[in-house]
């Protein structure tokens, strides 16, 4: 009994209409909806210019939906065209498909004739399954024959079925495409033109297989050093392979725009300085690199790993800022610049009136800041240091810490005092003075009229003062007091492992060899993959 296994995993559409595919005669009607629209609706010229503009939009689409060159659909042609004349000169896959398994036969010397090359091994799949390896000689090319007879069989089969059946669809496809025509002046390119795309991704067959050589275990690329500043960032790199390392700084408004880019090549041991600029607020820079065993890899300082921006805090007294923070092994180094007020603002309780009567008020008085002392604590996971601050200038720090990869979380706090001097105003003397009476007794003289004496007489008043109050300004020395403030600072900084030579081990030699394919093989092979064997 013969079991024949008709192929279901062929990816072939439909042809609704003639030779053309559903989404081809929604392409088409697109193209004729375009055409139409130009002649309709443009502007320019008289009526037989605008018929050939629609004729040539219209035959512009057809070719783009039914041209083909060697089997490939127009679009294809024209984006690899495009890619070829505008993308980059040198082949952006991986490795791999550049390895050959087996180098070329040697050409034949003259008068000797060339030996025909073995066929190469085939692996039989049954259902997904590896199935052990076929012996070799007529039985296996027999049983290959019979095979291909029994998938051409399943093909004619299934070509006669759908020869029946496409007379069947042309009517419904006709009532679609004067459906999407209707339609077709919002609708986008068809799916089937742009799954064409060259740039995806063969399906490779299963028949093809590529083992790797094991992978050296190691780091490669370590960072030695990272200080960071309000406008740019310092990384020293240190290879431990001879490496091609590609830098690249991204920022940007969203952080993914490409700043800074650059290729450097390094030997083992050797250091590389970079200086990449931080742009936006999550600025990130990666280290890609491919080593001399053809193998590759990449570092990251990601957003979250870099201090940008530095932070800074406002105080009453001071404001700080820190200007730049360094990672090294083993210790973190950092400048924190101050700038202090000369004069404050100050709260005090004072007494504007003595005397007769006593009044306290809370008042704001202007003083002067005479001296500014503090101290700068820098924490480090459970490490700590001190510095003193420096008012008006820089204060640097110096922290030794545990090496290791990972965020070292810094935390900065200042405790500032400051002394002050406030000029007070002057202070209201109040003096009470009671109601009293005056007696005063004064001889008065004067003349008698018509004669030439003179008459004199004591005379004797009363000066009564009512109670009343007098005020007097009385100077003040100036007050001094001393002001305290407390400021804080966090932020984060990445740090590496140390720095460790890459050990290889030596690598047996292997001879590679190279199988020539027949012909006919080749053919199913690139039939698979979409290709044409020319």
């Amino acid at each position: 009994m013969h079991e024949h296994e008709v192929p279901t995993h062929v990816q072939a559409e439909d042809r609704v209409l003639l030779w053309f595919t559903f989404p081809q005669l929604i392409a088409l009607a697109v193209a004729a909806a375009l055409g139409y629209g130009v002649y309709h609706y443009a502007p320019v010229g008289p009526e037989p210019v605008r018929i050939m503009l629609g004729l040539g939009v219209a035959l512009t689409g057809v070719a783009l939906v039914a041209g083909k060159v060697r089997g490939r659909p127009l679009p294809a042609v024209l984006a690899d065209l495009l890619k070829f004349g505008l993308g980059a000169s040198r082949f952006a896959g991986p490795i791999s498909q550049l390895a050959r398994a087996e180098p070329p036969v040697p050409p034949a010397p003259p008068g000797v004739a060339q030996q025909p090359a073995s066929k190469p091994k085939r692996r039989s799949r049954t259902r997904g399954e590896r199935m052990p390896r076929a012996p070799l000689g007529w039985f296996r090319k027999r049983n290959q024959q019979r095979v291909r007879g029994q998938i051409d069989h399943a093909r004619r089969t299934l070509a006669k079925s759908l020869r029946g059946q496409r007379f069947q669809r042309w009517s419904a496809g006709l009532g679609a495409a004067a459906v999407v025509a209707a339609l077709s002046v919002v609708t986008c390119t068809p799916r089937g033109i742009v799954a064409q795309e060259p740039t995806a991704a063969p399906r490779l067959p299963e028949e093809i297989e590529f083992e790797p050589g094991p992978l050296i275990d190691g780091r490669r690329l370590y960072i030695e050093r990272l200080v960071i500043t309000p406008t740019e960032a310092t990384v020293v790199l240190r290879a431990a392979a001879d490496l091609e390392v590609d830098v690249r700084a991204f920022g940007g408004v969203q952080g993914r725009s490409l700043v800074a880019s650059r290729s450097v090549a390094l030997h083992e041991g050797e250091r590389s300085t970079q200086r990449l600029p931080l742009s936006g607020a999550e600025p990130s820079f990666t280290f890609a690199w491919l080593d001399e065993h053809l193998e590759g890899g990449a570092l990251t300082l990601s957003a979250d790993q870099l201090p940008h921006p530095l932070p800074a805090v406002e105080g009453d007294l001071c404001d700080l800022q820190l200007t730049s923070l360094e990672w090294r092994p083993s210790q973190i180094r950092g400048a924190v610049s101050s700038v202090c007020v000369a004069s404050i603002d100050e709260q005090v309780r004072l007494q504007t009136v003595a005397g007769h009567v006593n009044q306290t008020e809370t008042v704001v008085l202007s003083s002067d800041v005479r001296s500014l002392s503090g101290a700068l604590q820098v924490s480090v996971g459970s490490r700590q240091t001190s510095v003193p601050l420096v008012a008006d200038g820089t204060t640097r720090f110096q922290l030794t810490l545990e090496s290791g990869a990972g965020i070292q979380d810094v935390a900065l706090s200042a405790n500032v005092t400051a002394q002050l001097n406030i000029p007070l105003p002057d202070l209201v003397q109040l003096t009470y003075h009671p109601a009293r009476t005056e007696a005063f007794s004064e001889t008065v003289s004067f003349p008698i009229p018509d004669t030439e004496e003179v008459a004199s007489q004591t005379v004797t008043f009363t000066v009564t003062h009512p109670a009343h109050v007098c005020a007097a300004m009385v100077a003040r020395s100036p007050l001094t007091k001393s002001r305290e403030e407390r400021l804080t600072l966090t932020t984060v900084i990445a740090s590496d492992d140390p720095y460790a030579a890459l050990v290889a081990p030596e690598r047996p030699p292997t001879a590679s060899t190279q199988t020539r394919v027949p012909e006919d093989e080749l053919s199913q092979l690139f039939a698979q993959l979409g290709w044409e064997l020319n």
